[in-house]
């Protein structure tokens, strides 16, 4: 009887191990299943010539993709702004919808896409959201520039082939009114944007030492300040 009560035991045991492991675990998406007129198009674009990449990774690599809420092969091109998963030997670009969420799984990265406000002008794209506050958010965008091919100038310069070239992260702040804009970097633009704290924002800068160059300390202010009133 002694027994019989602990294999039914280890049974409900080994079951609710079972549950738990199955939610915290996404499922893989079935991609053959997709309908691809409504989730992507297909991808035509060769860089086989140019030298560098354009992509976060050359590798495909599994992420939690939102609108099917399902692990995909993904891989981001930061030039032109586009996931691209594949679908058999096709590769093909994720169609964009507001608020799409792409979460790499080895990384933790979560990618969405927003709407922001750069150099004065609003557009769409996709934000790395690095913070979880209630009121004020930091993001980053990734960035490489497609450089040409550069005929030399003179004899004894040499032609620079068109290539690839990563470019720094640019990083944002999301305001408690919903809009997306970027991190200013330097003190007065800061203190601009938040007139009732300036003492308190002022102390934070100078008692912890933060480099608006540095995105740990960007993280950190951007924590502090959703603490304010």
């Amino acid at each position: 009887m002694h027994k019989k009560k602990t294999v039914i035991i280890l049974i409900i045991i080994f079951s609710i191990s079972l549950n738990l492991f199955s939610q915290a675990v996404p499922m893989r998406a079935d991609v053959k299943q997709i309908n691809i007129r409504n989730f992507g198009t297909e991808v035509n674009v060769n860089y086989t010539n140019i030298e560098g990449s354009p992509y976060l990774s050359d590798l495909f690599s599994d992420a939690h993709v939102s609108v099917v809420d399902s692990v995909m092969d993904v891989r981001y091109n930061i030039n032109i702004d586009e996931m691209e998963f594949k679908k058999g030997n096709k590769v093909y670009y994720m169609n964009k919808t507001d608020s799409l969420k792409v979460r790499f799984i080895n990384s933790n990265d979560s990618y969405m896409y927003l709407e922001f406000k750069f150099k004065n002008v609003y557009q769409k794209g996709y934000l790395i959201w690095k913070t979880n506050n209630k009121k004020i958010n930091f993001y980053k965008r990734n960035s490489v520039t497609l450089v040409p091919y550069k005929v030399p100038s003179n004899s004894y310069d040499q032609p620079k082939p068109e290539h690839f070239r990563r470019d720094n992260d640019i990083y944002f702040i999301g305001l408690s009114d919903g809009n997306i804009t970027e991190m200013p970097s330097k003190k007065k633009e800061l203190l601009k944007m938040f007139p009732n704290n300036e003492k308190q924002i002022e102390d934070f800068l100078k008692s912890n030492k933060i480099s608006f160059k540095d995105e740990n300390d960007l993280i950190s202010l951007v924590n502090y300040l959703d603490t304010l009133n």
